[in-house]
């Protein structure tokens, strides 16, 4: 399982990183494709209420993981020099 709203539930999602985070995992990355920001380019966002509900995912599961641990958030090259 990955932590991609695209392909899973938030609910899925939050039971996933919570039993990361429980096994002492240092960080995770919440990942979808570029094209599904936009309607049409994506199977995974066809319709604009398709782009909304990606976003309404995103939005919930980084509420839900906020209550579970505190947050840093980085880019990909950000987090490489942090764990260095």
């Amino acid at each position: 399982m990955s932590l991609s709203p695209e392909l899973h539930s938030v609910a899925d999602m939050l039971t996933l990183s919570r039993r990361l985070l429980e096994q002492g995992v240092p960080y995770l990355q919440l990942a979808w494709h570029t094209p599904s920001l936009k309607p049409g380019l994506s199977p995974f966002a066809a319709t604009a209420a398709d782009v909304a509900r990606l976003y309404a995912a995103v939005e919930a599961y980084l509420e839900g993981l906020a209550r579970m641990t505190s947050l840093t958030f980085a880019t990909l090259s950000e987090a490489a020099a942090l764990l260095g």
